[in-house]
């Protein structure tokens, strides 16, 4: 009985230390909020000078806690045919960054990317990842355009230059 009563004793006083040093989620997560939902869009993509359409479509919700944005996509690209991926965003209170990773059906490697909030678009810059044979740096850029719609644009550097990769706008469903 009395190593039963200890135990009870060190399980609540682990759980209440847990309690006091988890941090509350950062009130700034509410400003993806207008993220959440359900969103079909038509992207233009532009390979190695090849440009095409997809047909895309993505689900947003807030996960673990709230603490993380969630998105699941799938692009139909022509000649490649579906493609799915998953982002997770969170914010950082320590860094004032937010943060992503980004991982998808066509790549076994994940994009880490750190980025901030410009004008109400999040602007993220990847860290160099493996893609096409070398290392590349991506910046992503998601914008709300009004209640009903985002924009959504992915650029590749090329030097000092940015080169356009993908861009479109989702409408929410």
């Amino acid at each position: 009985m009395k190593i039963k009563n200890l135990f009870v004793l060190v399980l609540a006083a682990v759980a209440t230390m847990a309690s006091a040093q988890m941090p509350p989620v950062p009130d700034v997560m509410k400003s993806v909020d207008w993220m959440v939902g359900s969103w079909s869009g038509e992207m233009t993509m532009n390979f190695g000078g090849q440009e095409s359409k997809s047909k895309s479509t993505m689900v947003c919700e807030k996960v673990l806690g709230g603490r993380y944005l969630r998105s699941m996509e799938s692009f139909l690209m022509e000649g490649m045919g579906e493609m799915q991926g998953q982002l997770m965003m969170t914010y950082n209170p320590e860094t004032k960054k937010w943060m992503s990773w980004w991982s998808d059906s066509m790549s076994p490697d994940t994009m880490e990317s750190t980025g901030t909030e410009i004008d109400g678009a999040f602007v993220s810059v990847s860290k160099p990842t493996p893609m096409m044979g070398e290392n590349v740096v991506i910046r992503s850029t998601m914008k709300k355009l009004s209640d009903s719609k985002m924009g959504f644009k992915l650029e590749m550097q090329q030097g000092t230059e940015w080169v356009v990769m993908m861009h479109g706008d989702y409408t929410k469903k």
